[in-house]
């Protein structure tokens, strides 16, 4: 599941804003809240989440299993104090969306719809 919501969210934000062009061209900078950004503001993230967590169950031992309750809060804290800090500086609605729309789990409500991204990319 991780490694289908990364590729498929990469795809979908594309790999300019993927590789933080909007630094760069801050003009051409905007919020991607369609597809799978309207349920997840962080797919990428999550998917790398999940990853993770997945590698470390896989392994069973345990330093790999209690690297699991630090794998959110690096990247909690890398979204909240550093990206997200940005994207409120440049992008005047991102406040409202990041009110509407959870980071890296999704609402119980859009399972489906999160099913049907994994599934069709769509």
């Amino acid at each position: 599941v991780g490694a289908v919501l990364w590729l498929r969210a990469a795809l979908t934000l594309g790999l300019d804003n993927l590789s933080f062009v909007y630094i760069y061209y801050p003009e051409e900078g905007r919020i991607v809240d369609t597809n799978i950004y309207s349920i997840l503001r962080h797919p990428v993230y999550a998917g790398a989440m999940r990853v993770g967590f997945g590698l470390a169950l896989l392994n069973t031992g345990i330093v790999a299993l209690s690297f699991i309750p630090f794998l959110p809060l690096g990247f909690f804290g890398w979204t909240r104090l550093v990206e997200e800090k940005d994207l409120l500086e440049r992008l005047p609605n991102y406040a409202e969306y990041r009110k509407k729309t959870p980071a890296f789990w999704v609402k119980p409500r859009d399972i489906p719809s999160f099913f049907k991204f994994l599934i069709t990319g769509g």
